[in-house]
């Protein structure tokens, strides 16, 4: 009965989210909002004292930022005040609903409280129709400031980490801030960035809550698991943007629509915090390969399990083959 709970409040999180995108009434788009943040409570729910913390600060958040957001439809219909102050309202409020810097506290806060099934919602899902939104009417200037925010924040923050949740929370913030620079530029690159980064995204994940894997140490110890090294490994590497992964391609992509529309400067700023964050990846790839280790306690797998292998398998065969042999046709 649970399950089939939990199944019914995804099916309502999905719809929300297209029926918010496709609407053409802000009230709706609110109402689309409204609905989504009260299917996601139930999935992210359990008996945990931390999950119901995470669980409580993100109703708190959402709510707020959801206030601000029916606060600026309502200056927009009646002509309260200028425009553009209604505009910065509304981007205000998104920005603050999908996590973004400098309003990323509470994001990074309660992603620790959470499974990593509920986590990869949040990192993608839960951040594609407030960035859609964002189309309809963003401040240039402030967007733009929001954008350089991002990648810094994402990129400093994520090098003195050791929980694998909160850097992949700076990585997805990071990211947050070349998305939406090509979200301004082309809607389709946007939507084929965002795609491939939720597959790159879920390998890892998929991968961490296999193997029970929550902080760096743990990943320190897996030179006696070669496969499970070198998933982790190209993922990585993938979603830093090291060529020859597909990663790389997705954001030579970017940097090409950027610089057909004079954003040398931004694009010089963004690749600097990309080769910070780059470090945070190399710190978890390149250490489980090299260093010397102990036989490990925590997995969750069962390594002899010919089920649990097949799966590793297809993961490896997937980062190896459609990341990097795919993106030579995908050009």
């Amino acid at each position: 009965m649970m399950n089939l709970n939990k199944i019914m409040f995804l099916l309502l999180l999905l719809f929300s989210s297209i029926y918010t995108i496709s609407t053409n009434s802000w009230i709706s788009c609110w109402m689309g909002l409204e609905i989504n943040l009260f299917s996601f409570i139930p999935l992210i729910y359990s008996n945990s004292k931390f999950n119901s913390e995470s669980m409580m600060k993100y109703f708190i958040i959402q709510v707020i930022s959801s206030s601000m957001f029916l606060i600026s439809i309502i200056f927009l219909s009646l002509n309260f005040i200028n425009l553009s102050w209604s505009y910065l309202i509304m981007n205000l409020s998104l920005f603050m609903k999908m996590g973004s810097a400098p309003f990323h506290l509470w994001y990074v806060q309660i992603i620790e409280g959470l499974k990593w099934n509920n986590c990869f919602m949040l990192f993608t899902w839960q951040k594609m129709a407030p960035m859609i939104l964002l189309t309809y009417n963003y401040l240039y200037t402030i967007l733009i400031l929001i954008i350089l925010l991002n990648s810094f924040f994402g990129a400093i923050e994520s090098v003195n980490q050791i929980s694998l949740r909160k850097i992949l929370t700076f990585s997805s913030i990071n990211h947050m801030g070349w998305m939406l620079m090509i979200l301004m530029l082309n809607e389709i690159i946007w939507f084929t960035y965002f795609f491939l980064y939720a597959l790159i995204l879920i390998n890892l994940i998929i991968t961490f809550n296999i193997m029970n894997l929550i902080n760096l140490n743990q990943i320190y110890m897996l030179k006696n698991n070669f496969l499970i090294s070198l998933i982790i490994l190209i993922n990585m590497l993938s979603l830093g943007g090291l060529p020859p992964f597909l990663g790389f391609y997705i954001k030579w992509i970017s940097i090409y629509y950027a610089s057909l529309n004079n954003l040398l400067f931004i694009i010089i700023l963004m690749l600097i915090s990309s080769l910070i964050i780059l470090y945070a990846y190399m710190r978890i790839s390149y250490f489980s390969l090299t260093l010397l280790n102990f036989k490990t306690k925590w997995f969750n797998l069962f390594l002899s399990n010919n089920l649990s292998n097949k799966f590793l398998f297809f993961f490896l065969f997937f980062s190896m083959f459609f990341l990097n042999i795919s993106s030579l046709l995908y050009f």
